[in-house]
């Protein structure tokens, strides 16, 4: 079910595998250990003083809905997000093209 990725490959093949839906551990990547702690934190923030895993006890559907689009539209437009997915592929396809220049 899952793929592990480490470091360099073939950015074209990285992206064919996401959008395939196939699901990548990217390991030993310094970038996404700081994206999951900056979401991590975005999502224990918004749903404080529940903590996220438990938020299902607390609120109703509804009530989760609406708090979870929340944090959908809070994720999408954060900057520190952006920075983090940046930093995520520059670590993974910076390799590649470096590779690339040199030719």
């Amino acid at each position: 079910m899952y793929s592990s990725l480490q470091g360099s490959g073939d950015a074209r093949r990285f992206h064919q595998r996401i959008y395939a839906g196939e699901i990548l551990r990217m390991i030993d990547m310094p970038s996404m250990q700081v994206l999951v702690q900056t979401a991590r934190g975005m999502l224990e923030e918004a749903l404080h003083p529940w903590s996220p895993p438990q938020i299902h006890r607390y609120l109703n559907h509804t009530e989760q809905t609406l708090r979870f689009a929340q944090c959908q539209s809070a994720f999408a437009s954060c900057g520190d997000i952006h920075r983090c997915w940046q930093a995520v592929l520059e670590w993974f396809i910076e390799p590649y093209f470096h590779c690339s220049r040199r030719d």
